[in-house]
């Protein structure tokens, strides 16, 4: 299963990669310094940074093109000196004895420095431009040079026509299974399991495309990200692919995924807890005198009783105050 996922995971970056950006590596050079930006797809790029001096201590950092123009001078290189000083003096806080140069000789590098922005600084979003950015300072770490910058863009996601159905075959105490239909058959598609807690935050403040970001973000690198990453087409969730918490609402999440979300997110609500009979449900709600309301707080019927509740659809309901799953 982890070669099978290893293999899909090799897929999908070589798909990402080659829909990112067709153009040759991006160079910049200056007195300092030598920066290549290369293999950029929708959260990650490749970098090589060359000292025009092998011993020259360096830092590098990065920082979109929005929170450049938020800066008090437009992200000039004060501004990002600043900024980087706040950083460094933040963690030096933590630790009795340290100044905040102290820290920038501990985060420096020196000679040749090949890696991913993912390993060094952590994940980017798509459709976003961004500065990569590498400036030298001195052996008390103070700075040194000029900053050099390299400018580029993440591959943003065009738009798709596509909705999603989802049926639950089977959810039990800490599992299920679900089928996910598209509206459109060769479209990929991203899926995922949230708790409400996490969910609501986003939901009742109009933040759900900031929430599809952190979902993705939190399933990377890409050898985790395949499990979830739908190439299209109908696909079922089985039961050993997630392990959930006993009686806790949960969202499945799917939204339309090809170098970023290319639909809106849809949340698919379930409720972890073995099924229970309708009998045993009319019984312990007054016998069946107690009203239905549906999870958004409807009134679906006024009683509970056993006949009612067969006549009920498949789903989640709210019978005297508790969560009751019928299936």
């Amino acid at each position: 299963m982890k070669k099978l996922l290893l293999l899909v995971a090799l897929f999908i970056t070589a798909s990402f990669q080659s829909k990112a950006l067709a153009a040759d590596d991006i160079v910049v050079e200056t007195d300092d310094f030598t920066v290549t930006v290369s293999n950029i797809i929708f959260y990650d790029f490749d970098f090589k940074v060359e000292p025009k001096d092998p011993n020259q201590k360096f830092v590098i950092g990065i920082r979109s093109a929005t929170q450049m123009a938020e800066m008090a001078n437009g992200g000039s290189d004060e501004d990002i000196f600043e900024f980087e000083k706040d950083y460094f003096s933040m963690y030096a806080s933590w630790y009795t004895g340290y100044t905040w140069q102290m820290i920038a000789k501990l985060m420096s590098s020196t000679g040749t420095y090949e890696d991913n922005c993912s390993n060094a600084l952590g994940n980017l979003d798509w459709g976003e431009d961004y500065v990569f950015y590498v400036y030298g300072i001195d052996d008390d770490g103070n700075f040194s040079t000029g900053i050099t910058r390299c400018e580029f863009s993440t591959p943003s996601a065009t738009p798709v026509d596509m909705t999603f159905e989802v049926t639950f075959d089977e959810i039990t105490e800490t599992t299920v299974a679900a089928t996910i239909t598209p509206s459109v058959d060769n479209e990929p598609y991203f899926l995922d399991i949230q708790s409400e807690n996490f969910t609501s935050w986003y939901v009742e403040n109009d933040e759900l495309d900031t929430m599809v970001k952190k979902v993705v973000s939190a399933s990377l690198p890409m050898e985790y990200f395949a499990g979830k990453w739908i190439a299209g087409g109908v696909h079922q969730i089985t039961s050993d692919e997630f392990t959930l918490r006993k009686q806790t609402n949960y969202n499945l999440i799917v939204v339309g995924f090809n170098n970023g979300a290319t639909t809106a997110p849809y949340l698919f609500p379930f409720y972890t807890d073995e099924p229970t009979g309708v009998d045993a449900i009319a019984a312990n709600n007054d016998n069946g005198k107690a009203p239905v309301f549906s999870i958004d707080g409807k009134m679906v019927s006024k009683t509970s009783d056993s006949e009612t509740l067969n006549k009920l659809g498949k789903g989640i309901y709210i019978i005297n105050k508790k969560k009751v799953v019928i299936q």
